[in-house]
């Protein structure tokens, strides 16, 4: 006797679902892996930082040095200039009205960066002057708000004087201010300069650590999150391991029948309908017309016995409702975690949009 394999009715196959199955698993163990890397990345960032500013840091490193470097210290204007730097951020402003609710969006348009020579006064007294690119990023609040028109508005942020400010950049030697004595050169005095390290600068009125260890906990909520939809991902697909696991065994079609009923609509719908005989149980499935075709009564077929009780077919096959929320939950995390992680992003390295509800002011 040939052995047929069919499936019941809104199943996937063995190959769908183990690609079904297999697919979203390995994905979201990618997906762990990328951000829990990216979690460890910053965590180790954000105790690097910590340690660089650490007074016992600066003891054993034996003073300032030439090279990259994470500078505390208070800022101070050069005597030929009256701005360190400021950030201005233009915004534009619209309205929406639905059903009476007005809701306002303010969207950046232009940024306006200033930038100028600074000293930053260290805790021992030495000042380092700070030579800031234009595209240098500064982690300060836009905390001036200036209202140009109805639709209109600035936000500005600014380093002034007296403020406590971290700089990461690079350290090196500028200007000659004392020459050396008989000893040479290692008696001379330069100015300290810090100046941008492969291109880039970053300023900060917080300590930079506390900005890693943030943006760290960011990326380990998501990949705990897709720790649990994988778990739930695995309790739906239960049955499809208990089955794939399992042996085969032989049943035979010992009856076949097509049932007409009607949809909501009153339309007529059909089912087929195979009655299947194991050597202790009868139970009856729905199939699909083509193994409706496939199969005659008397035949035999192949059905597996997982812990949800016995079925039809060889392998593991997986219900299509199931397989389709399995993928739309495999795909929710990294969907919002990539919408997130961009709207999330500190304010100097995004675009500025801010919204709520009500209208504009000056309306």
């Amino acid at each position: 006797m040939t052995w047929s394999t069919i499936y019941a009715s809104s199943h996937f196959d063995l190959p769908l679902a183990s690609a079904i199955v297999w697919g979203t698993s390995i994905g979201l163990l990618a997906f762990v892996v990328l951000t829990f890397g990216r979690m460890h990345r910053r965590f180790k960032l954000a105790a690097k930082a910590a340690a660089m500013l650490s007074p016992s840091h600066a003891l054993r490193a034996g003073g300032l040095r030439e090279g990259e470097i994470l500078l505390s210290g208070v800022v101070a204007h050069a005597d030929d200039h009256d701005v360190a730097v400021l950030i201005n951020v233009l915004q534009e402003g619209t309205e929406h009205e639905s059903s009476g609710s007005y809701s306002y969006r303010w969207t950046e348009y232009q940024r306006e960066v200033i930038v100028r020579p600074f000293y930053l006064e260290l805790d021992d007294g030495v000042l380092v002057r700070v030579l800031a690119p234009s595209n240098v990023e500064v982690a300060d609040a836009l905390d001036q708000k200036v209202l140009l028109s109805d639709t209109k508005r600035k936000l500005s942020a600014e380093l002034i004087p007296g403020e406590t400010l971290h700089a990461q950049g690079w350290l090196e030697r500028g200007a000659l201010l004392k020459p050396g004595g008989e000893t040479g050169y290692r008696d001379a005095e330069y100015e300290w300069q810090l100046v941008p390290n492969r291109g880039r600068m970053l300023l900060s009125s917080e300590p930079l650590g506390a900005g890693m260890a943030k943006r760290a906990r960011f990326h380990r909520f998501y990949g705990v999150m897709a720790l649990c939809m994988l778990a739930i991902c695995h309790l739906m697909f239960l049955g499809y391991t208990s089955r794939l696991f399992a042996s085969n065994e032989r049943a035979t079609i010992v009856h076949k029948e097509t049932i007409e009923g009607r949809d909501d609509d009153g339309d007529p719908v059909y089912s087929d309908i195979v009655s299947v005989q194991t050597a202790t149980l009868r139970f009856d499935r729905e199939v699909s017309s083509g193994d409706y075709a496939l199969v005659h009564v008397g035949d035999g077929i192949v059905v597996r016995r997982g812990v949800f009780g016995l079925d039809i077919g060889g392998g593991g096959s997986l219900h299509i409702a199931l397989g389709l929320i399995s993928i739309a939950l495999a795909s929710f995390v990294p969907i919002l975690y990539l919408i997130r992680r961009r709207g999330t992003r500190p304010w100097f390295r995004r675009q500025v949009i801010h919204t709520g509800p009500g209208q504009l002011p000056g309306k």
